[in-house]
């Protein structure tokens, strides 16, 4: 997948007990930290700077601070962090990292471009998606290897079309209830439920432009960039269809 995006990974957490639930925002070797607004949304929330990846994350091995691909949170479990073909786990109980391992052995990917965690709605176990190109695979932790892998398109068809085609980043809120998923200078807000409960279409919002207006604070993590405005989509990638005005949902699901 041809990376154009303004991150390369995110991921939610609060650091301890007490903590402001915040999101942080991977570009290269540079994080911004962004708060949530009230009730765990991007609306109210604001980015508190940030700084170099290597100071985010001291437990993981040098190398792996710069140029993730990918992380994901399984609350005070583990995290998942992604690199080219290889993944690292990181335990925070015991604040210990085990040793790498190929994507490959864990998914049928050889490199991960995003993952999000949600709940699925069979079992109510934590699941996550992992993405790579146009697919998606759903991974469980207590059976790593053993999940279901299909097209995007397949599996979350109500996805506006632009998004089918791959998703560069993914955030989830530390609540769980909301995510975000990101390709070019876009991205879309939708109920963490959607992901596995194909009847919850009304949990998607439309495409947006990533901004300083529709998410002020971002900016900072890569200020070089030019901003979308939403209007040179033809430019930068086939227009975005908002997931409004999606037609003839075929019903798909993961988990």
């Amino acid at each position: 997948m041809t990376y154009n995006g303004l991150f390369s990974a995110a991921f939610c957490l609060i650091a301890q007990a007490g903590d402001e639930e915040a999101a942080y925002f991977l570009s290269g070797a540079e994080y911004t930290r962004f708060a949530w607004g009230p009730g765990g949304t991007r609306e109210g929330g604001h980015a508190e700077g940030g700084g170099r990846t290597s100071a985010l994350l001291p437990s993981i091995p040098h190398l792996w601070r710069c140029g993730l691909d990918a992380v994901c949170v399984f609350g005070r479990d583990a995290t998942y962090f992604f690199q080219w073909n290889k993944y690292l786990v990181y335990s925070p109980e015991d604040d210990e990292t085990a040793a790498p391992g190929r994507v490959s052995d864990i998914t049928p990917f050889t490199r991960i471009d995003a993952a999000i965690t949600c709940t699925s709605g069979a079992t109510s176990r934590k699941l996550a998606y992992f993405f790579s190109g146009d697919r998606v695979y759903a991974f469980d932790p207590a059976r790593p290897g053993e999940g279901e892998d299909a097209s995007i398109a397949e599996a979350l068809p109500w996805l506006p079309r632009y998004f089918r085609r791959g998703i560069d980043c993914a955030v989830t809120t530390a609540d769980g209830a909301t995510a975000y998923l990101f390709r070019g200078r876009y991205f879309i807000q939708l109920s963490s439920r959607s992901l596995t409960d194909q009847e919850d279409i009304a949990g998607v919002g439309d495409v947006l432009p990533l901004n300083p207006t529709t998410w002020p604070g971002l900016h900072h993590v890569d200020p070089a960039r030019r901003w979308s405005t939403g209007d040179e989509g033809a430019q930068v990638a086939p227009a975005p269809t908002p997931a409004s005005e999606q037609t003839a949902v075929v019903r798909g699901g993961l988990g």
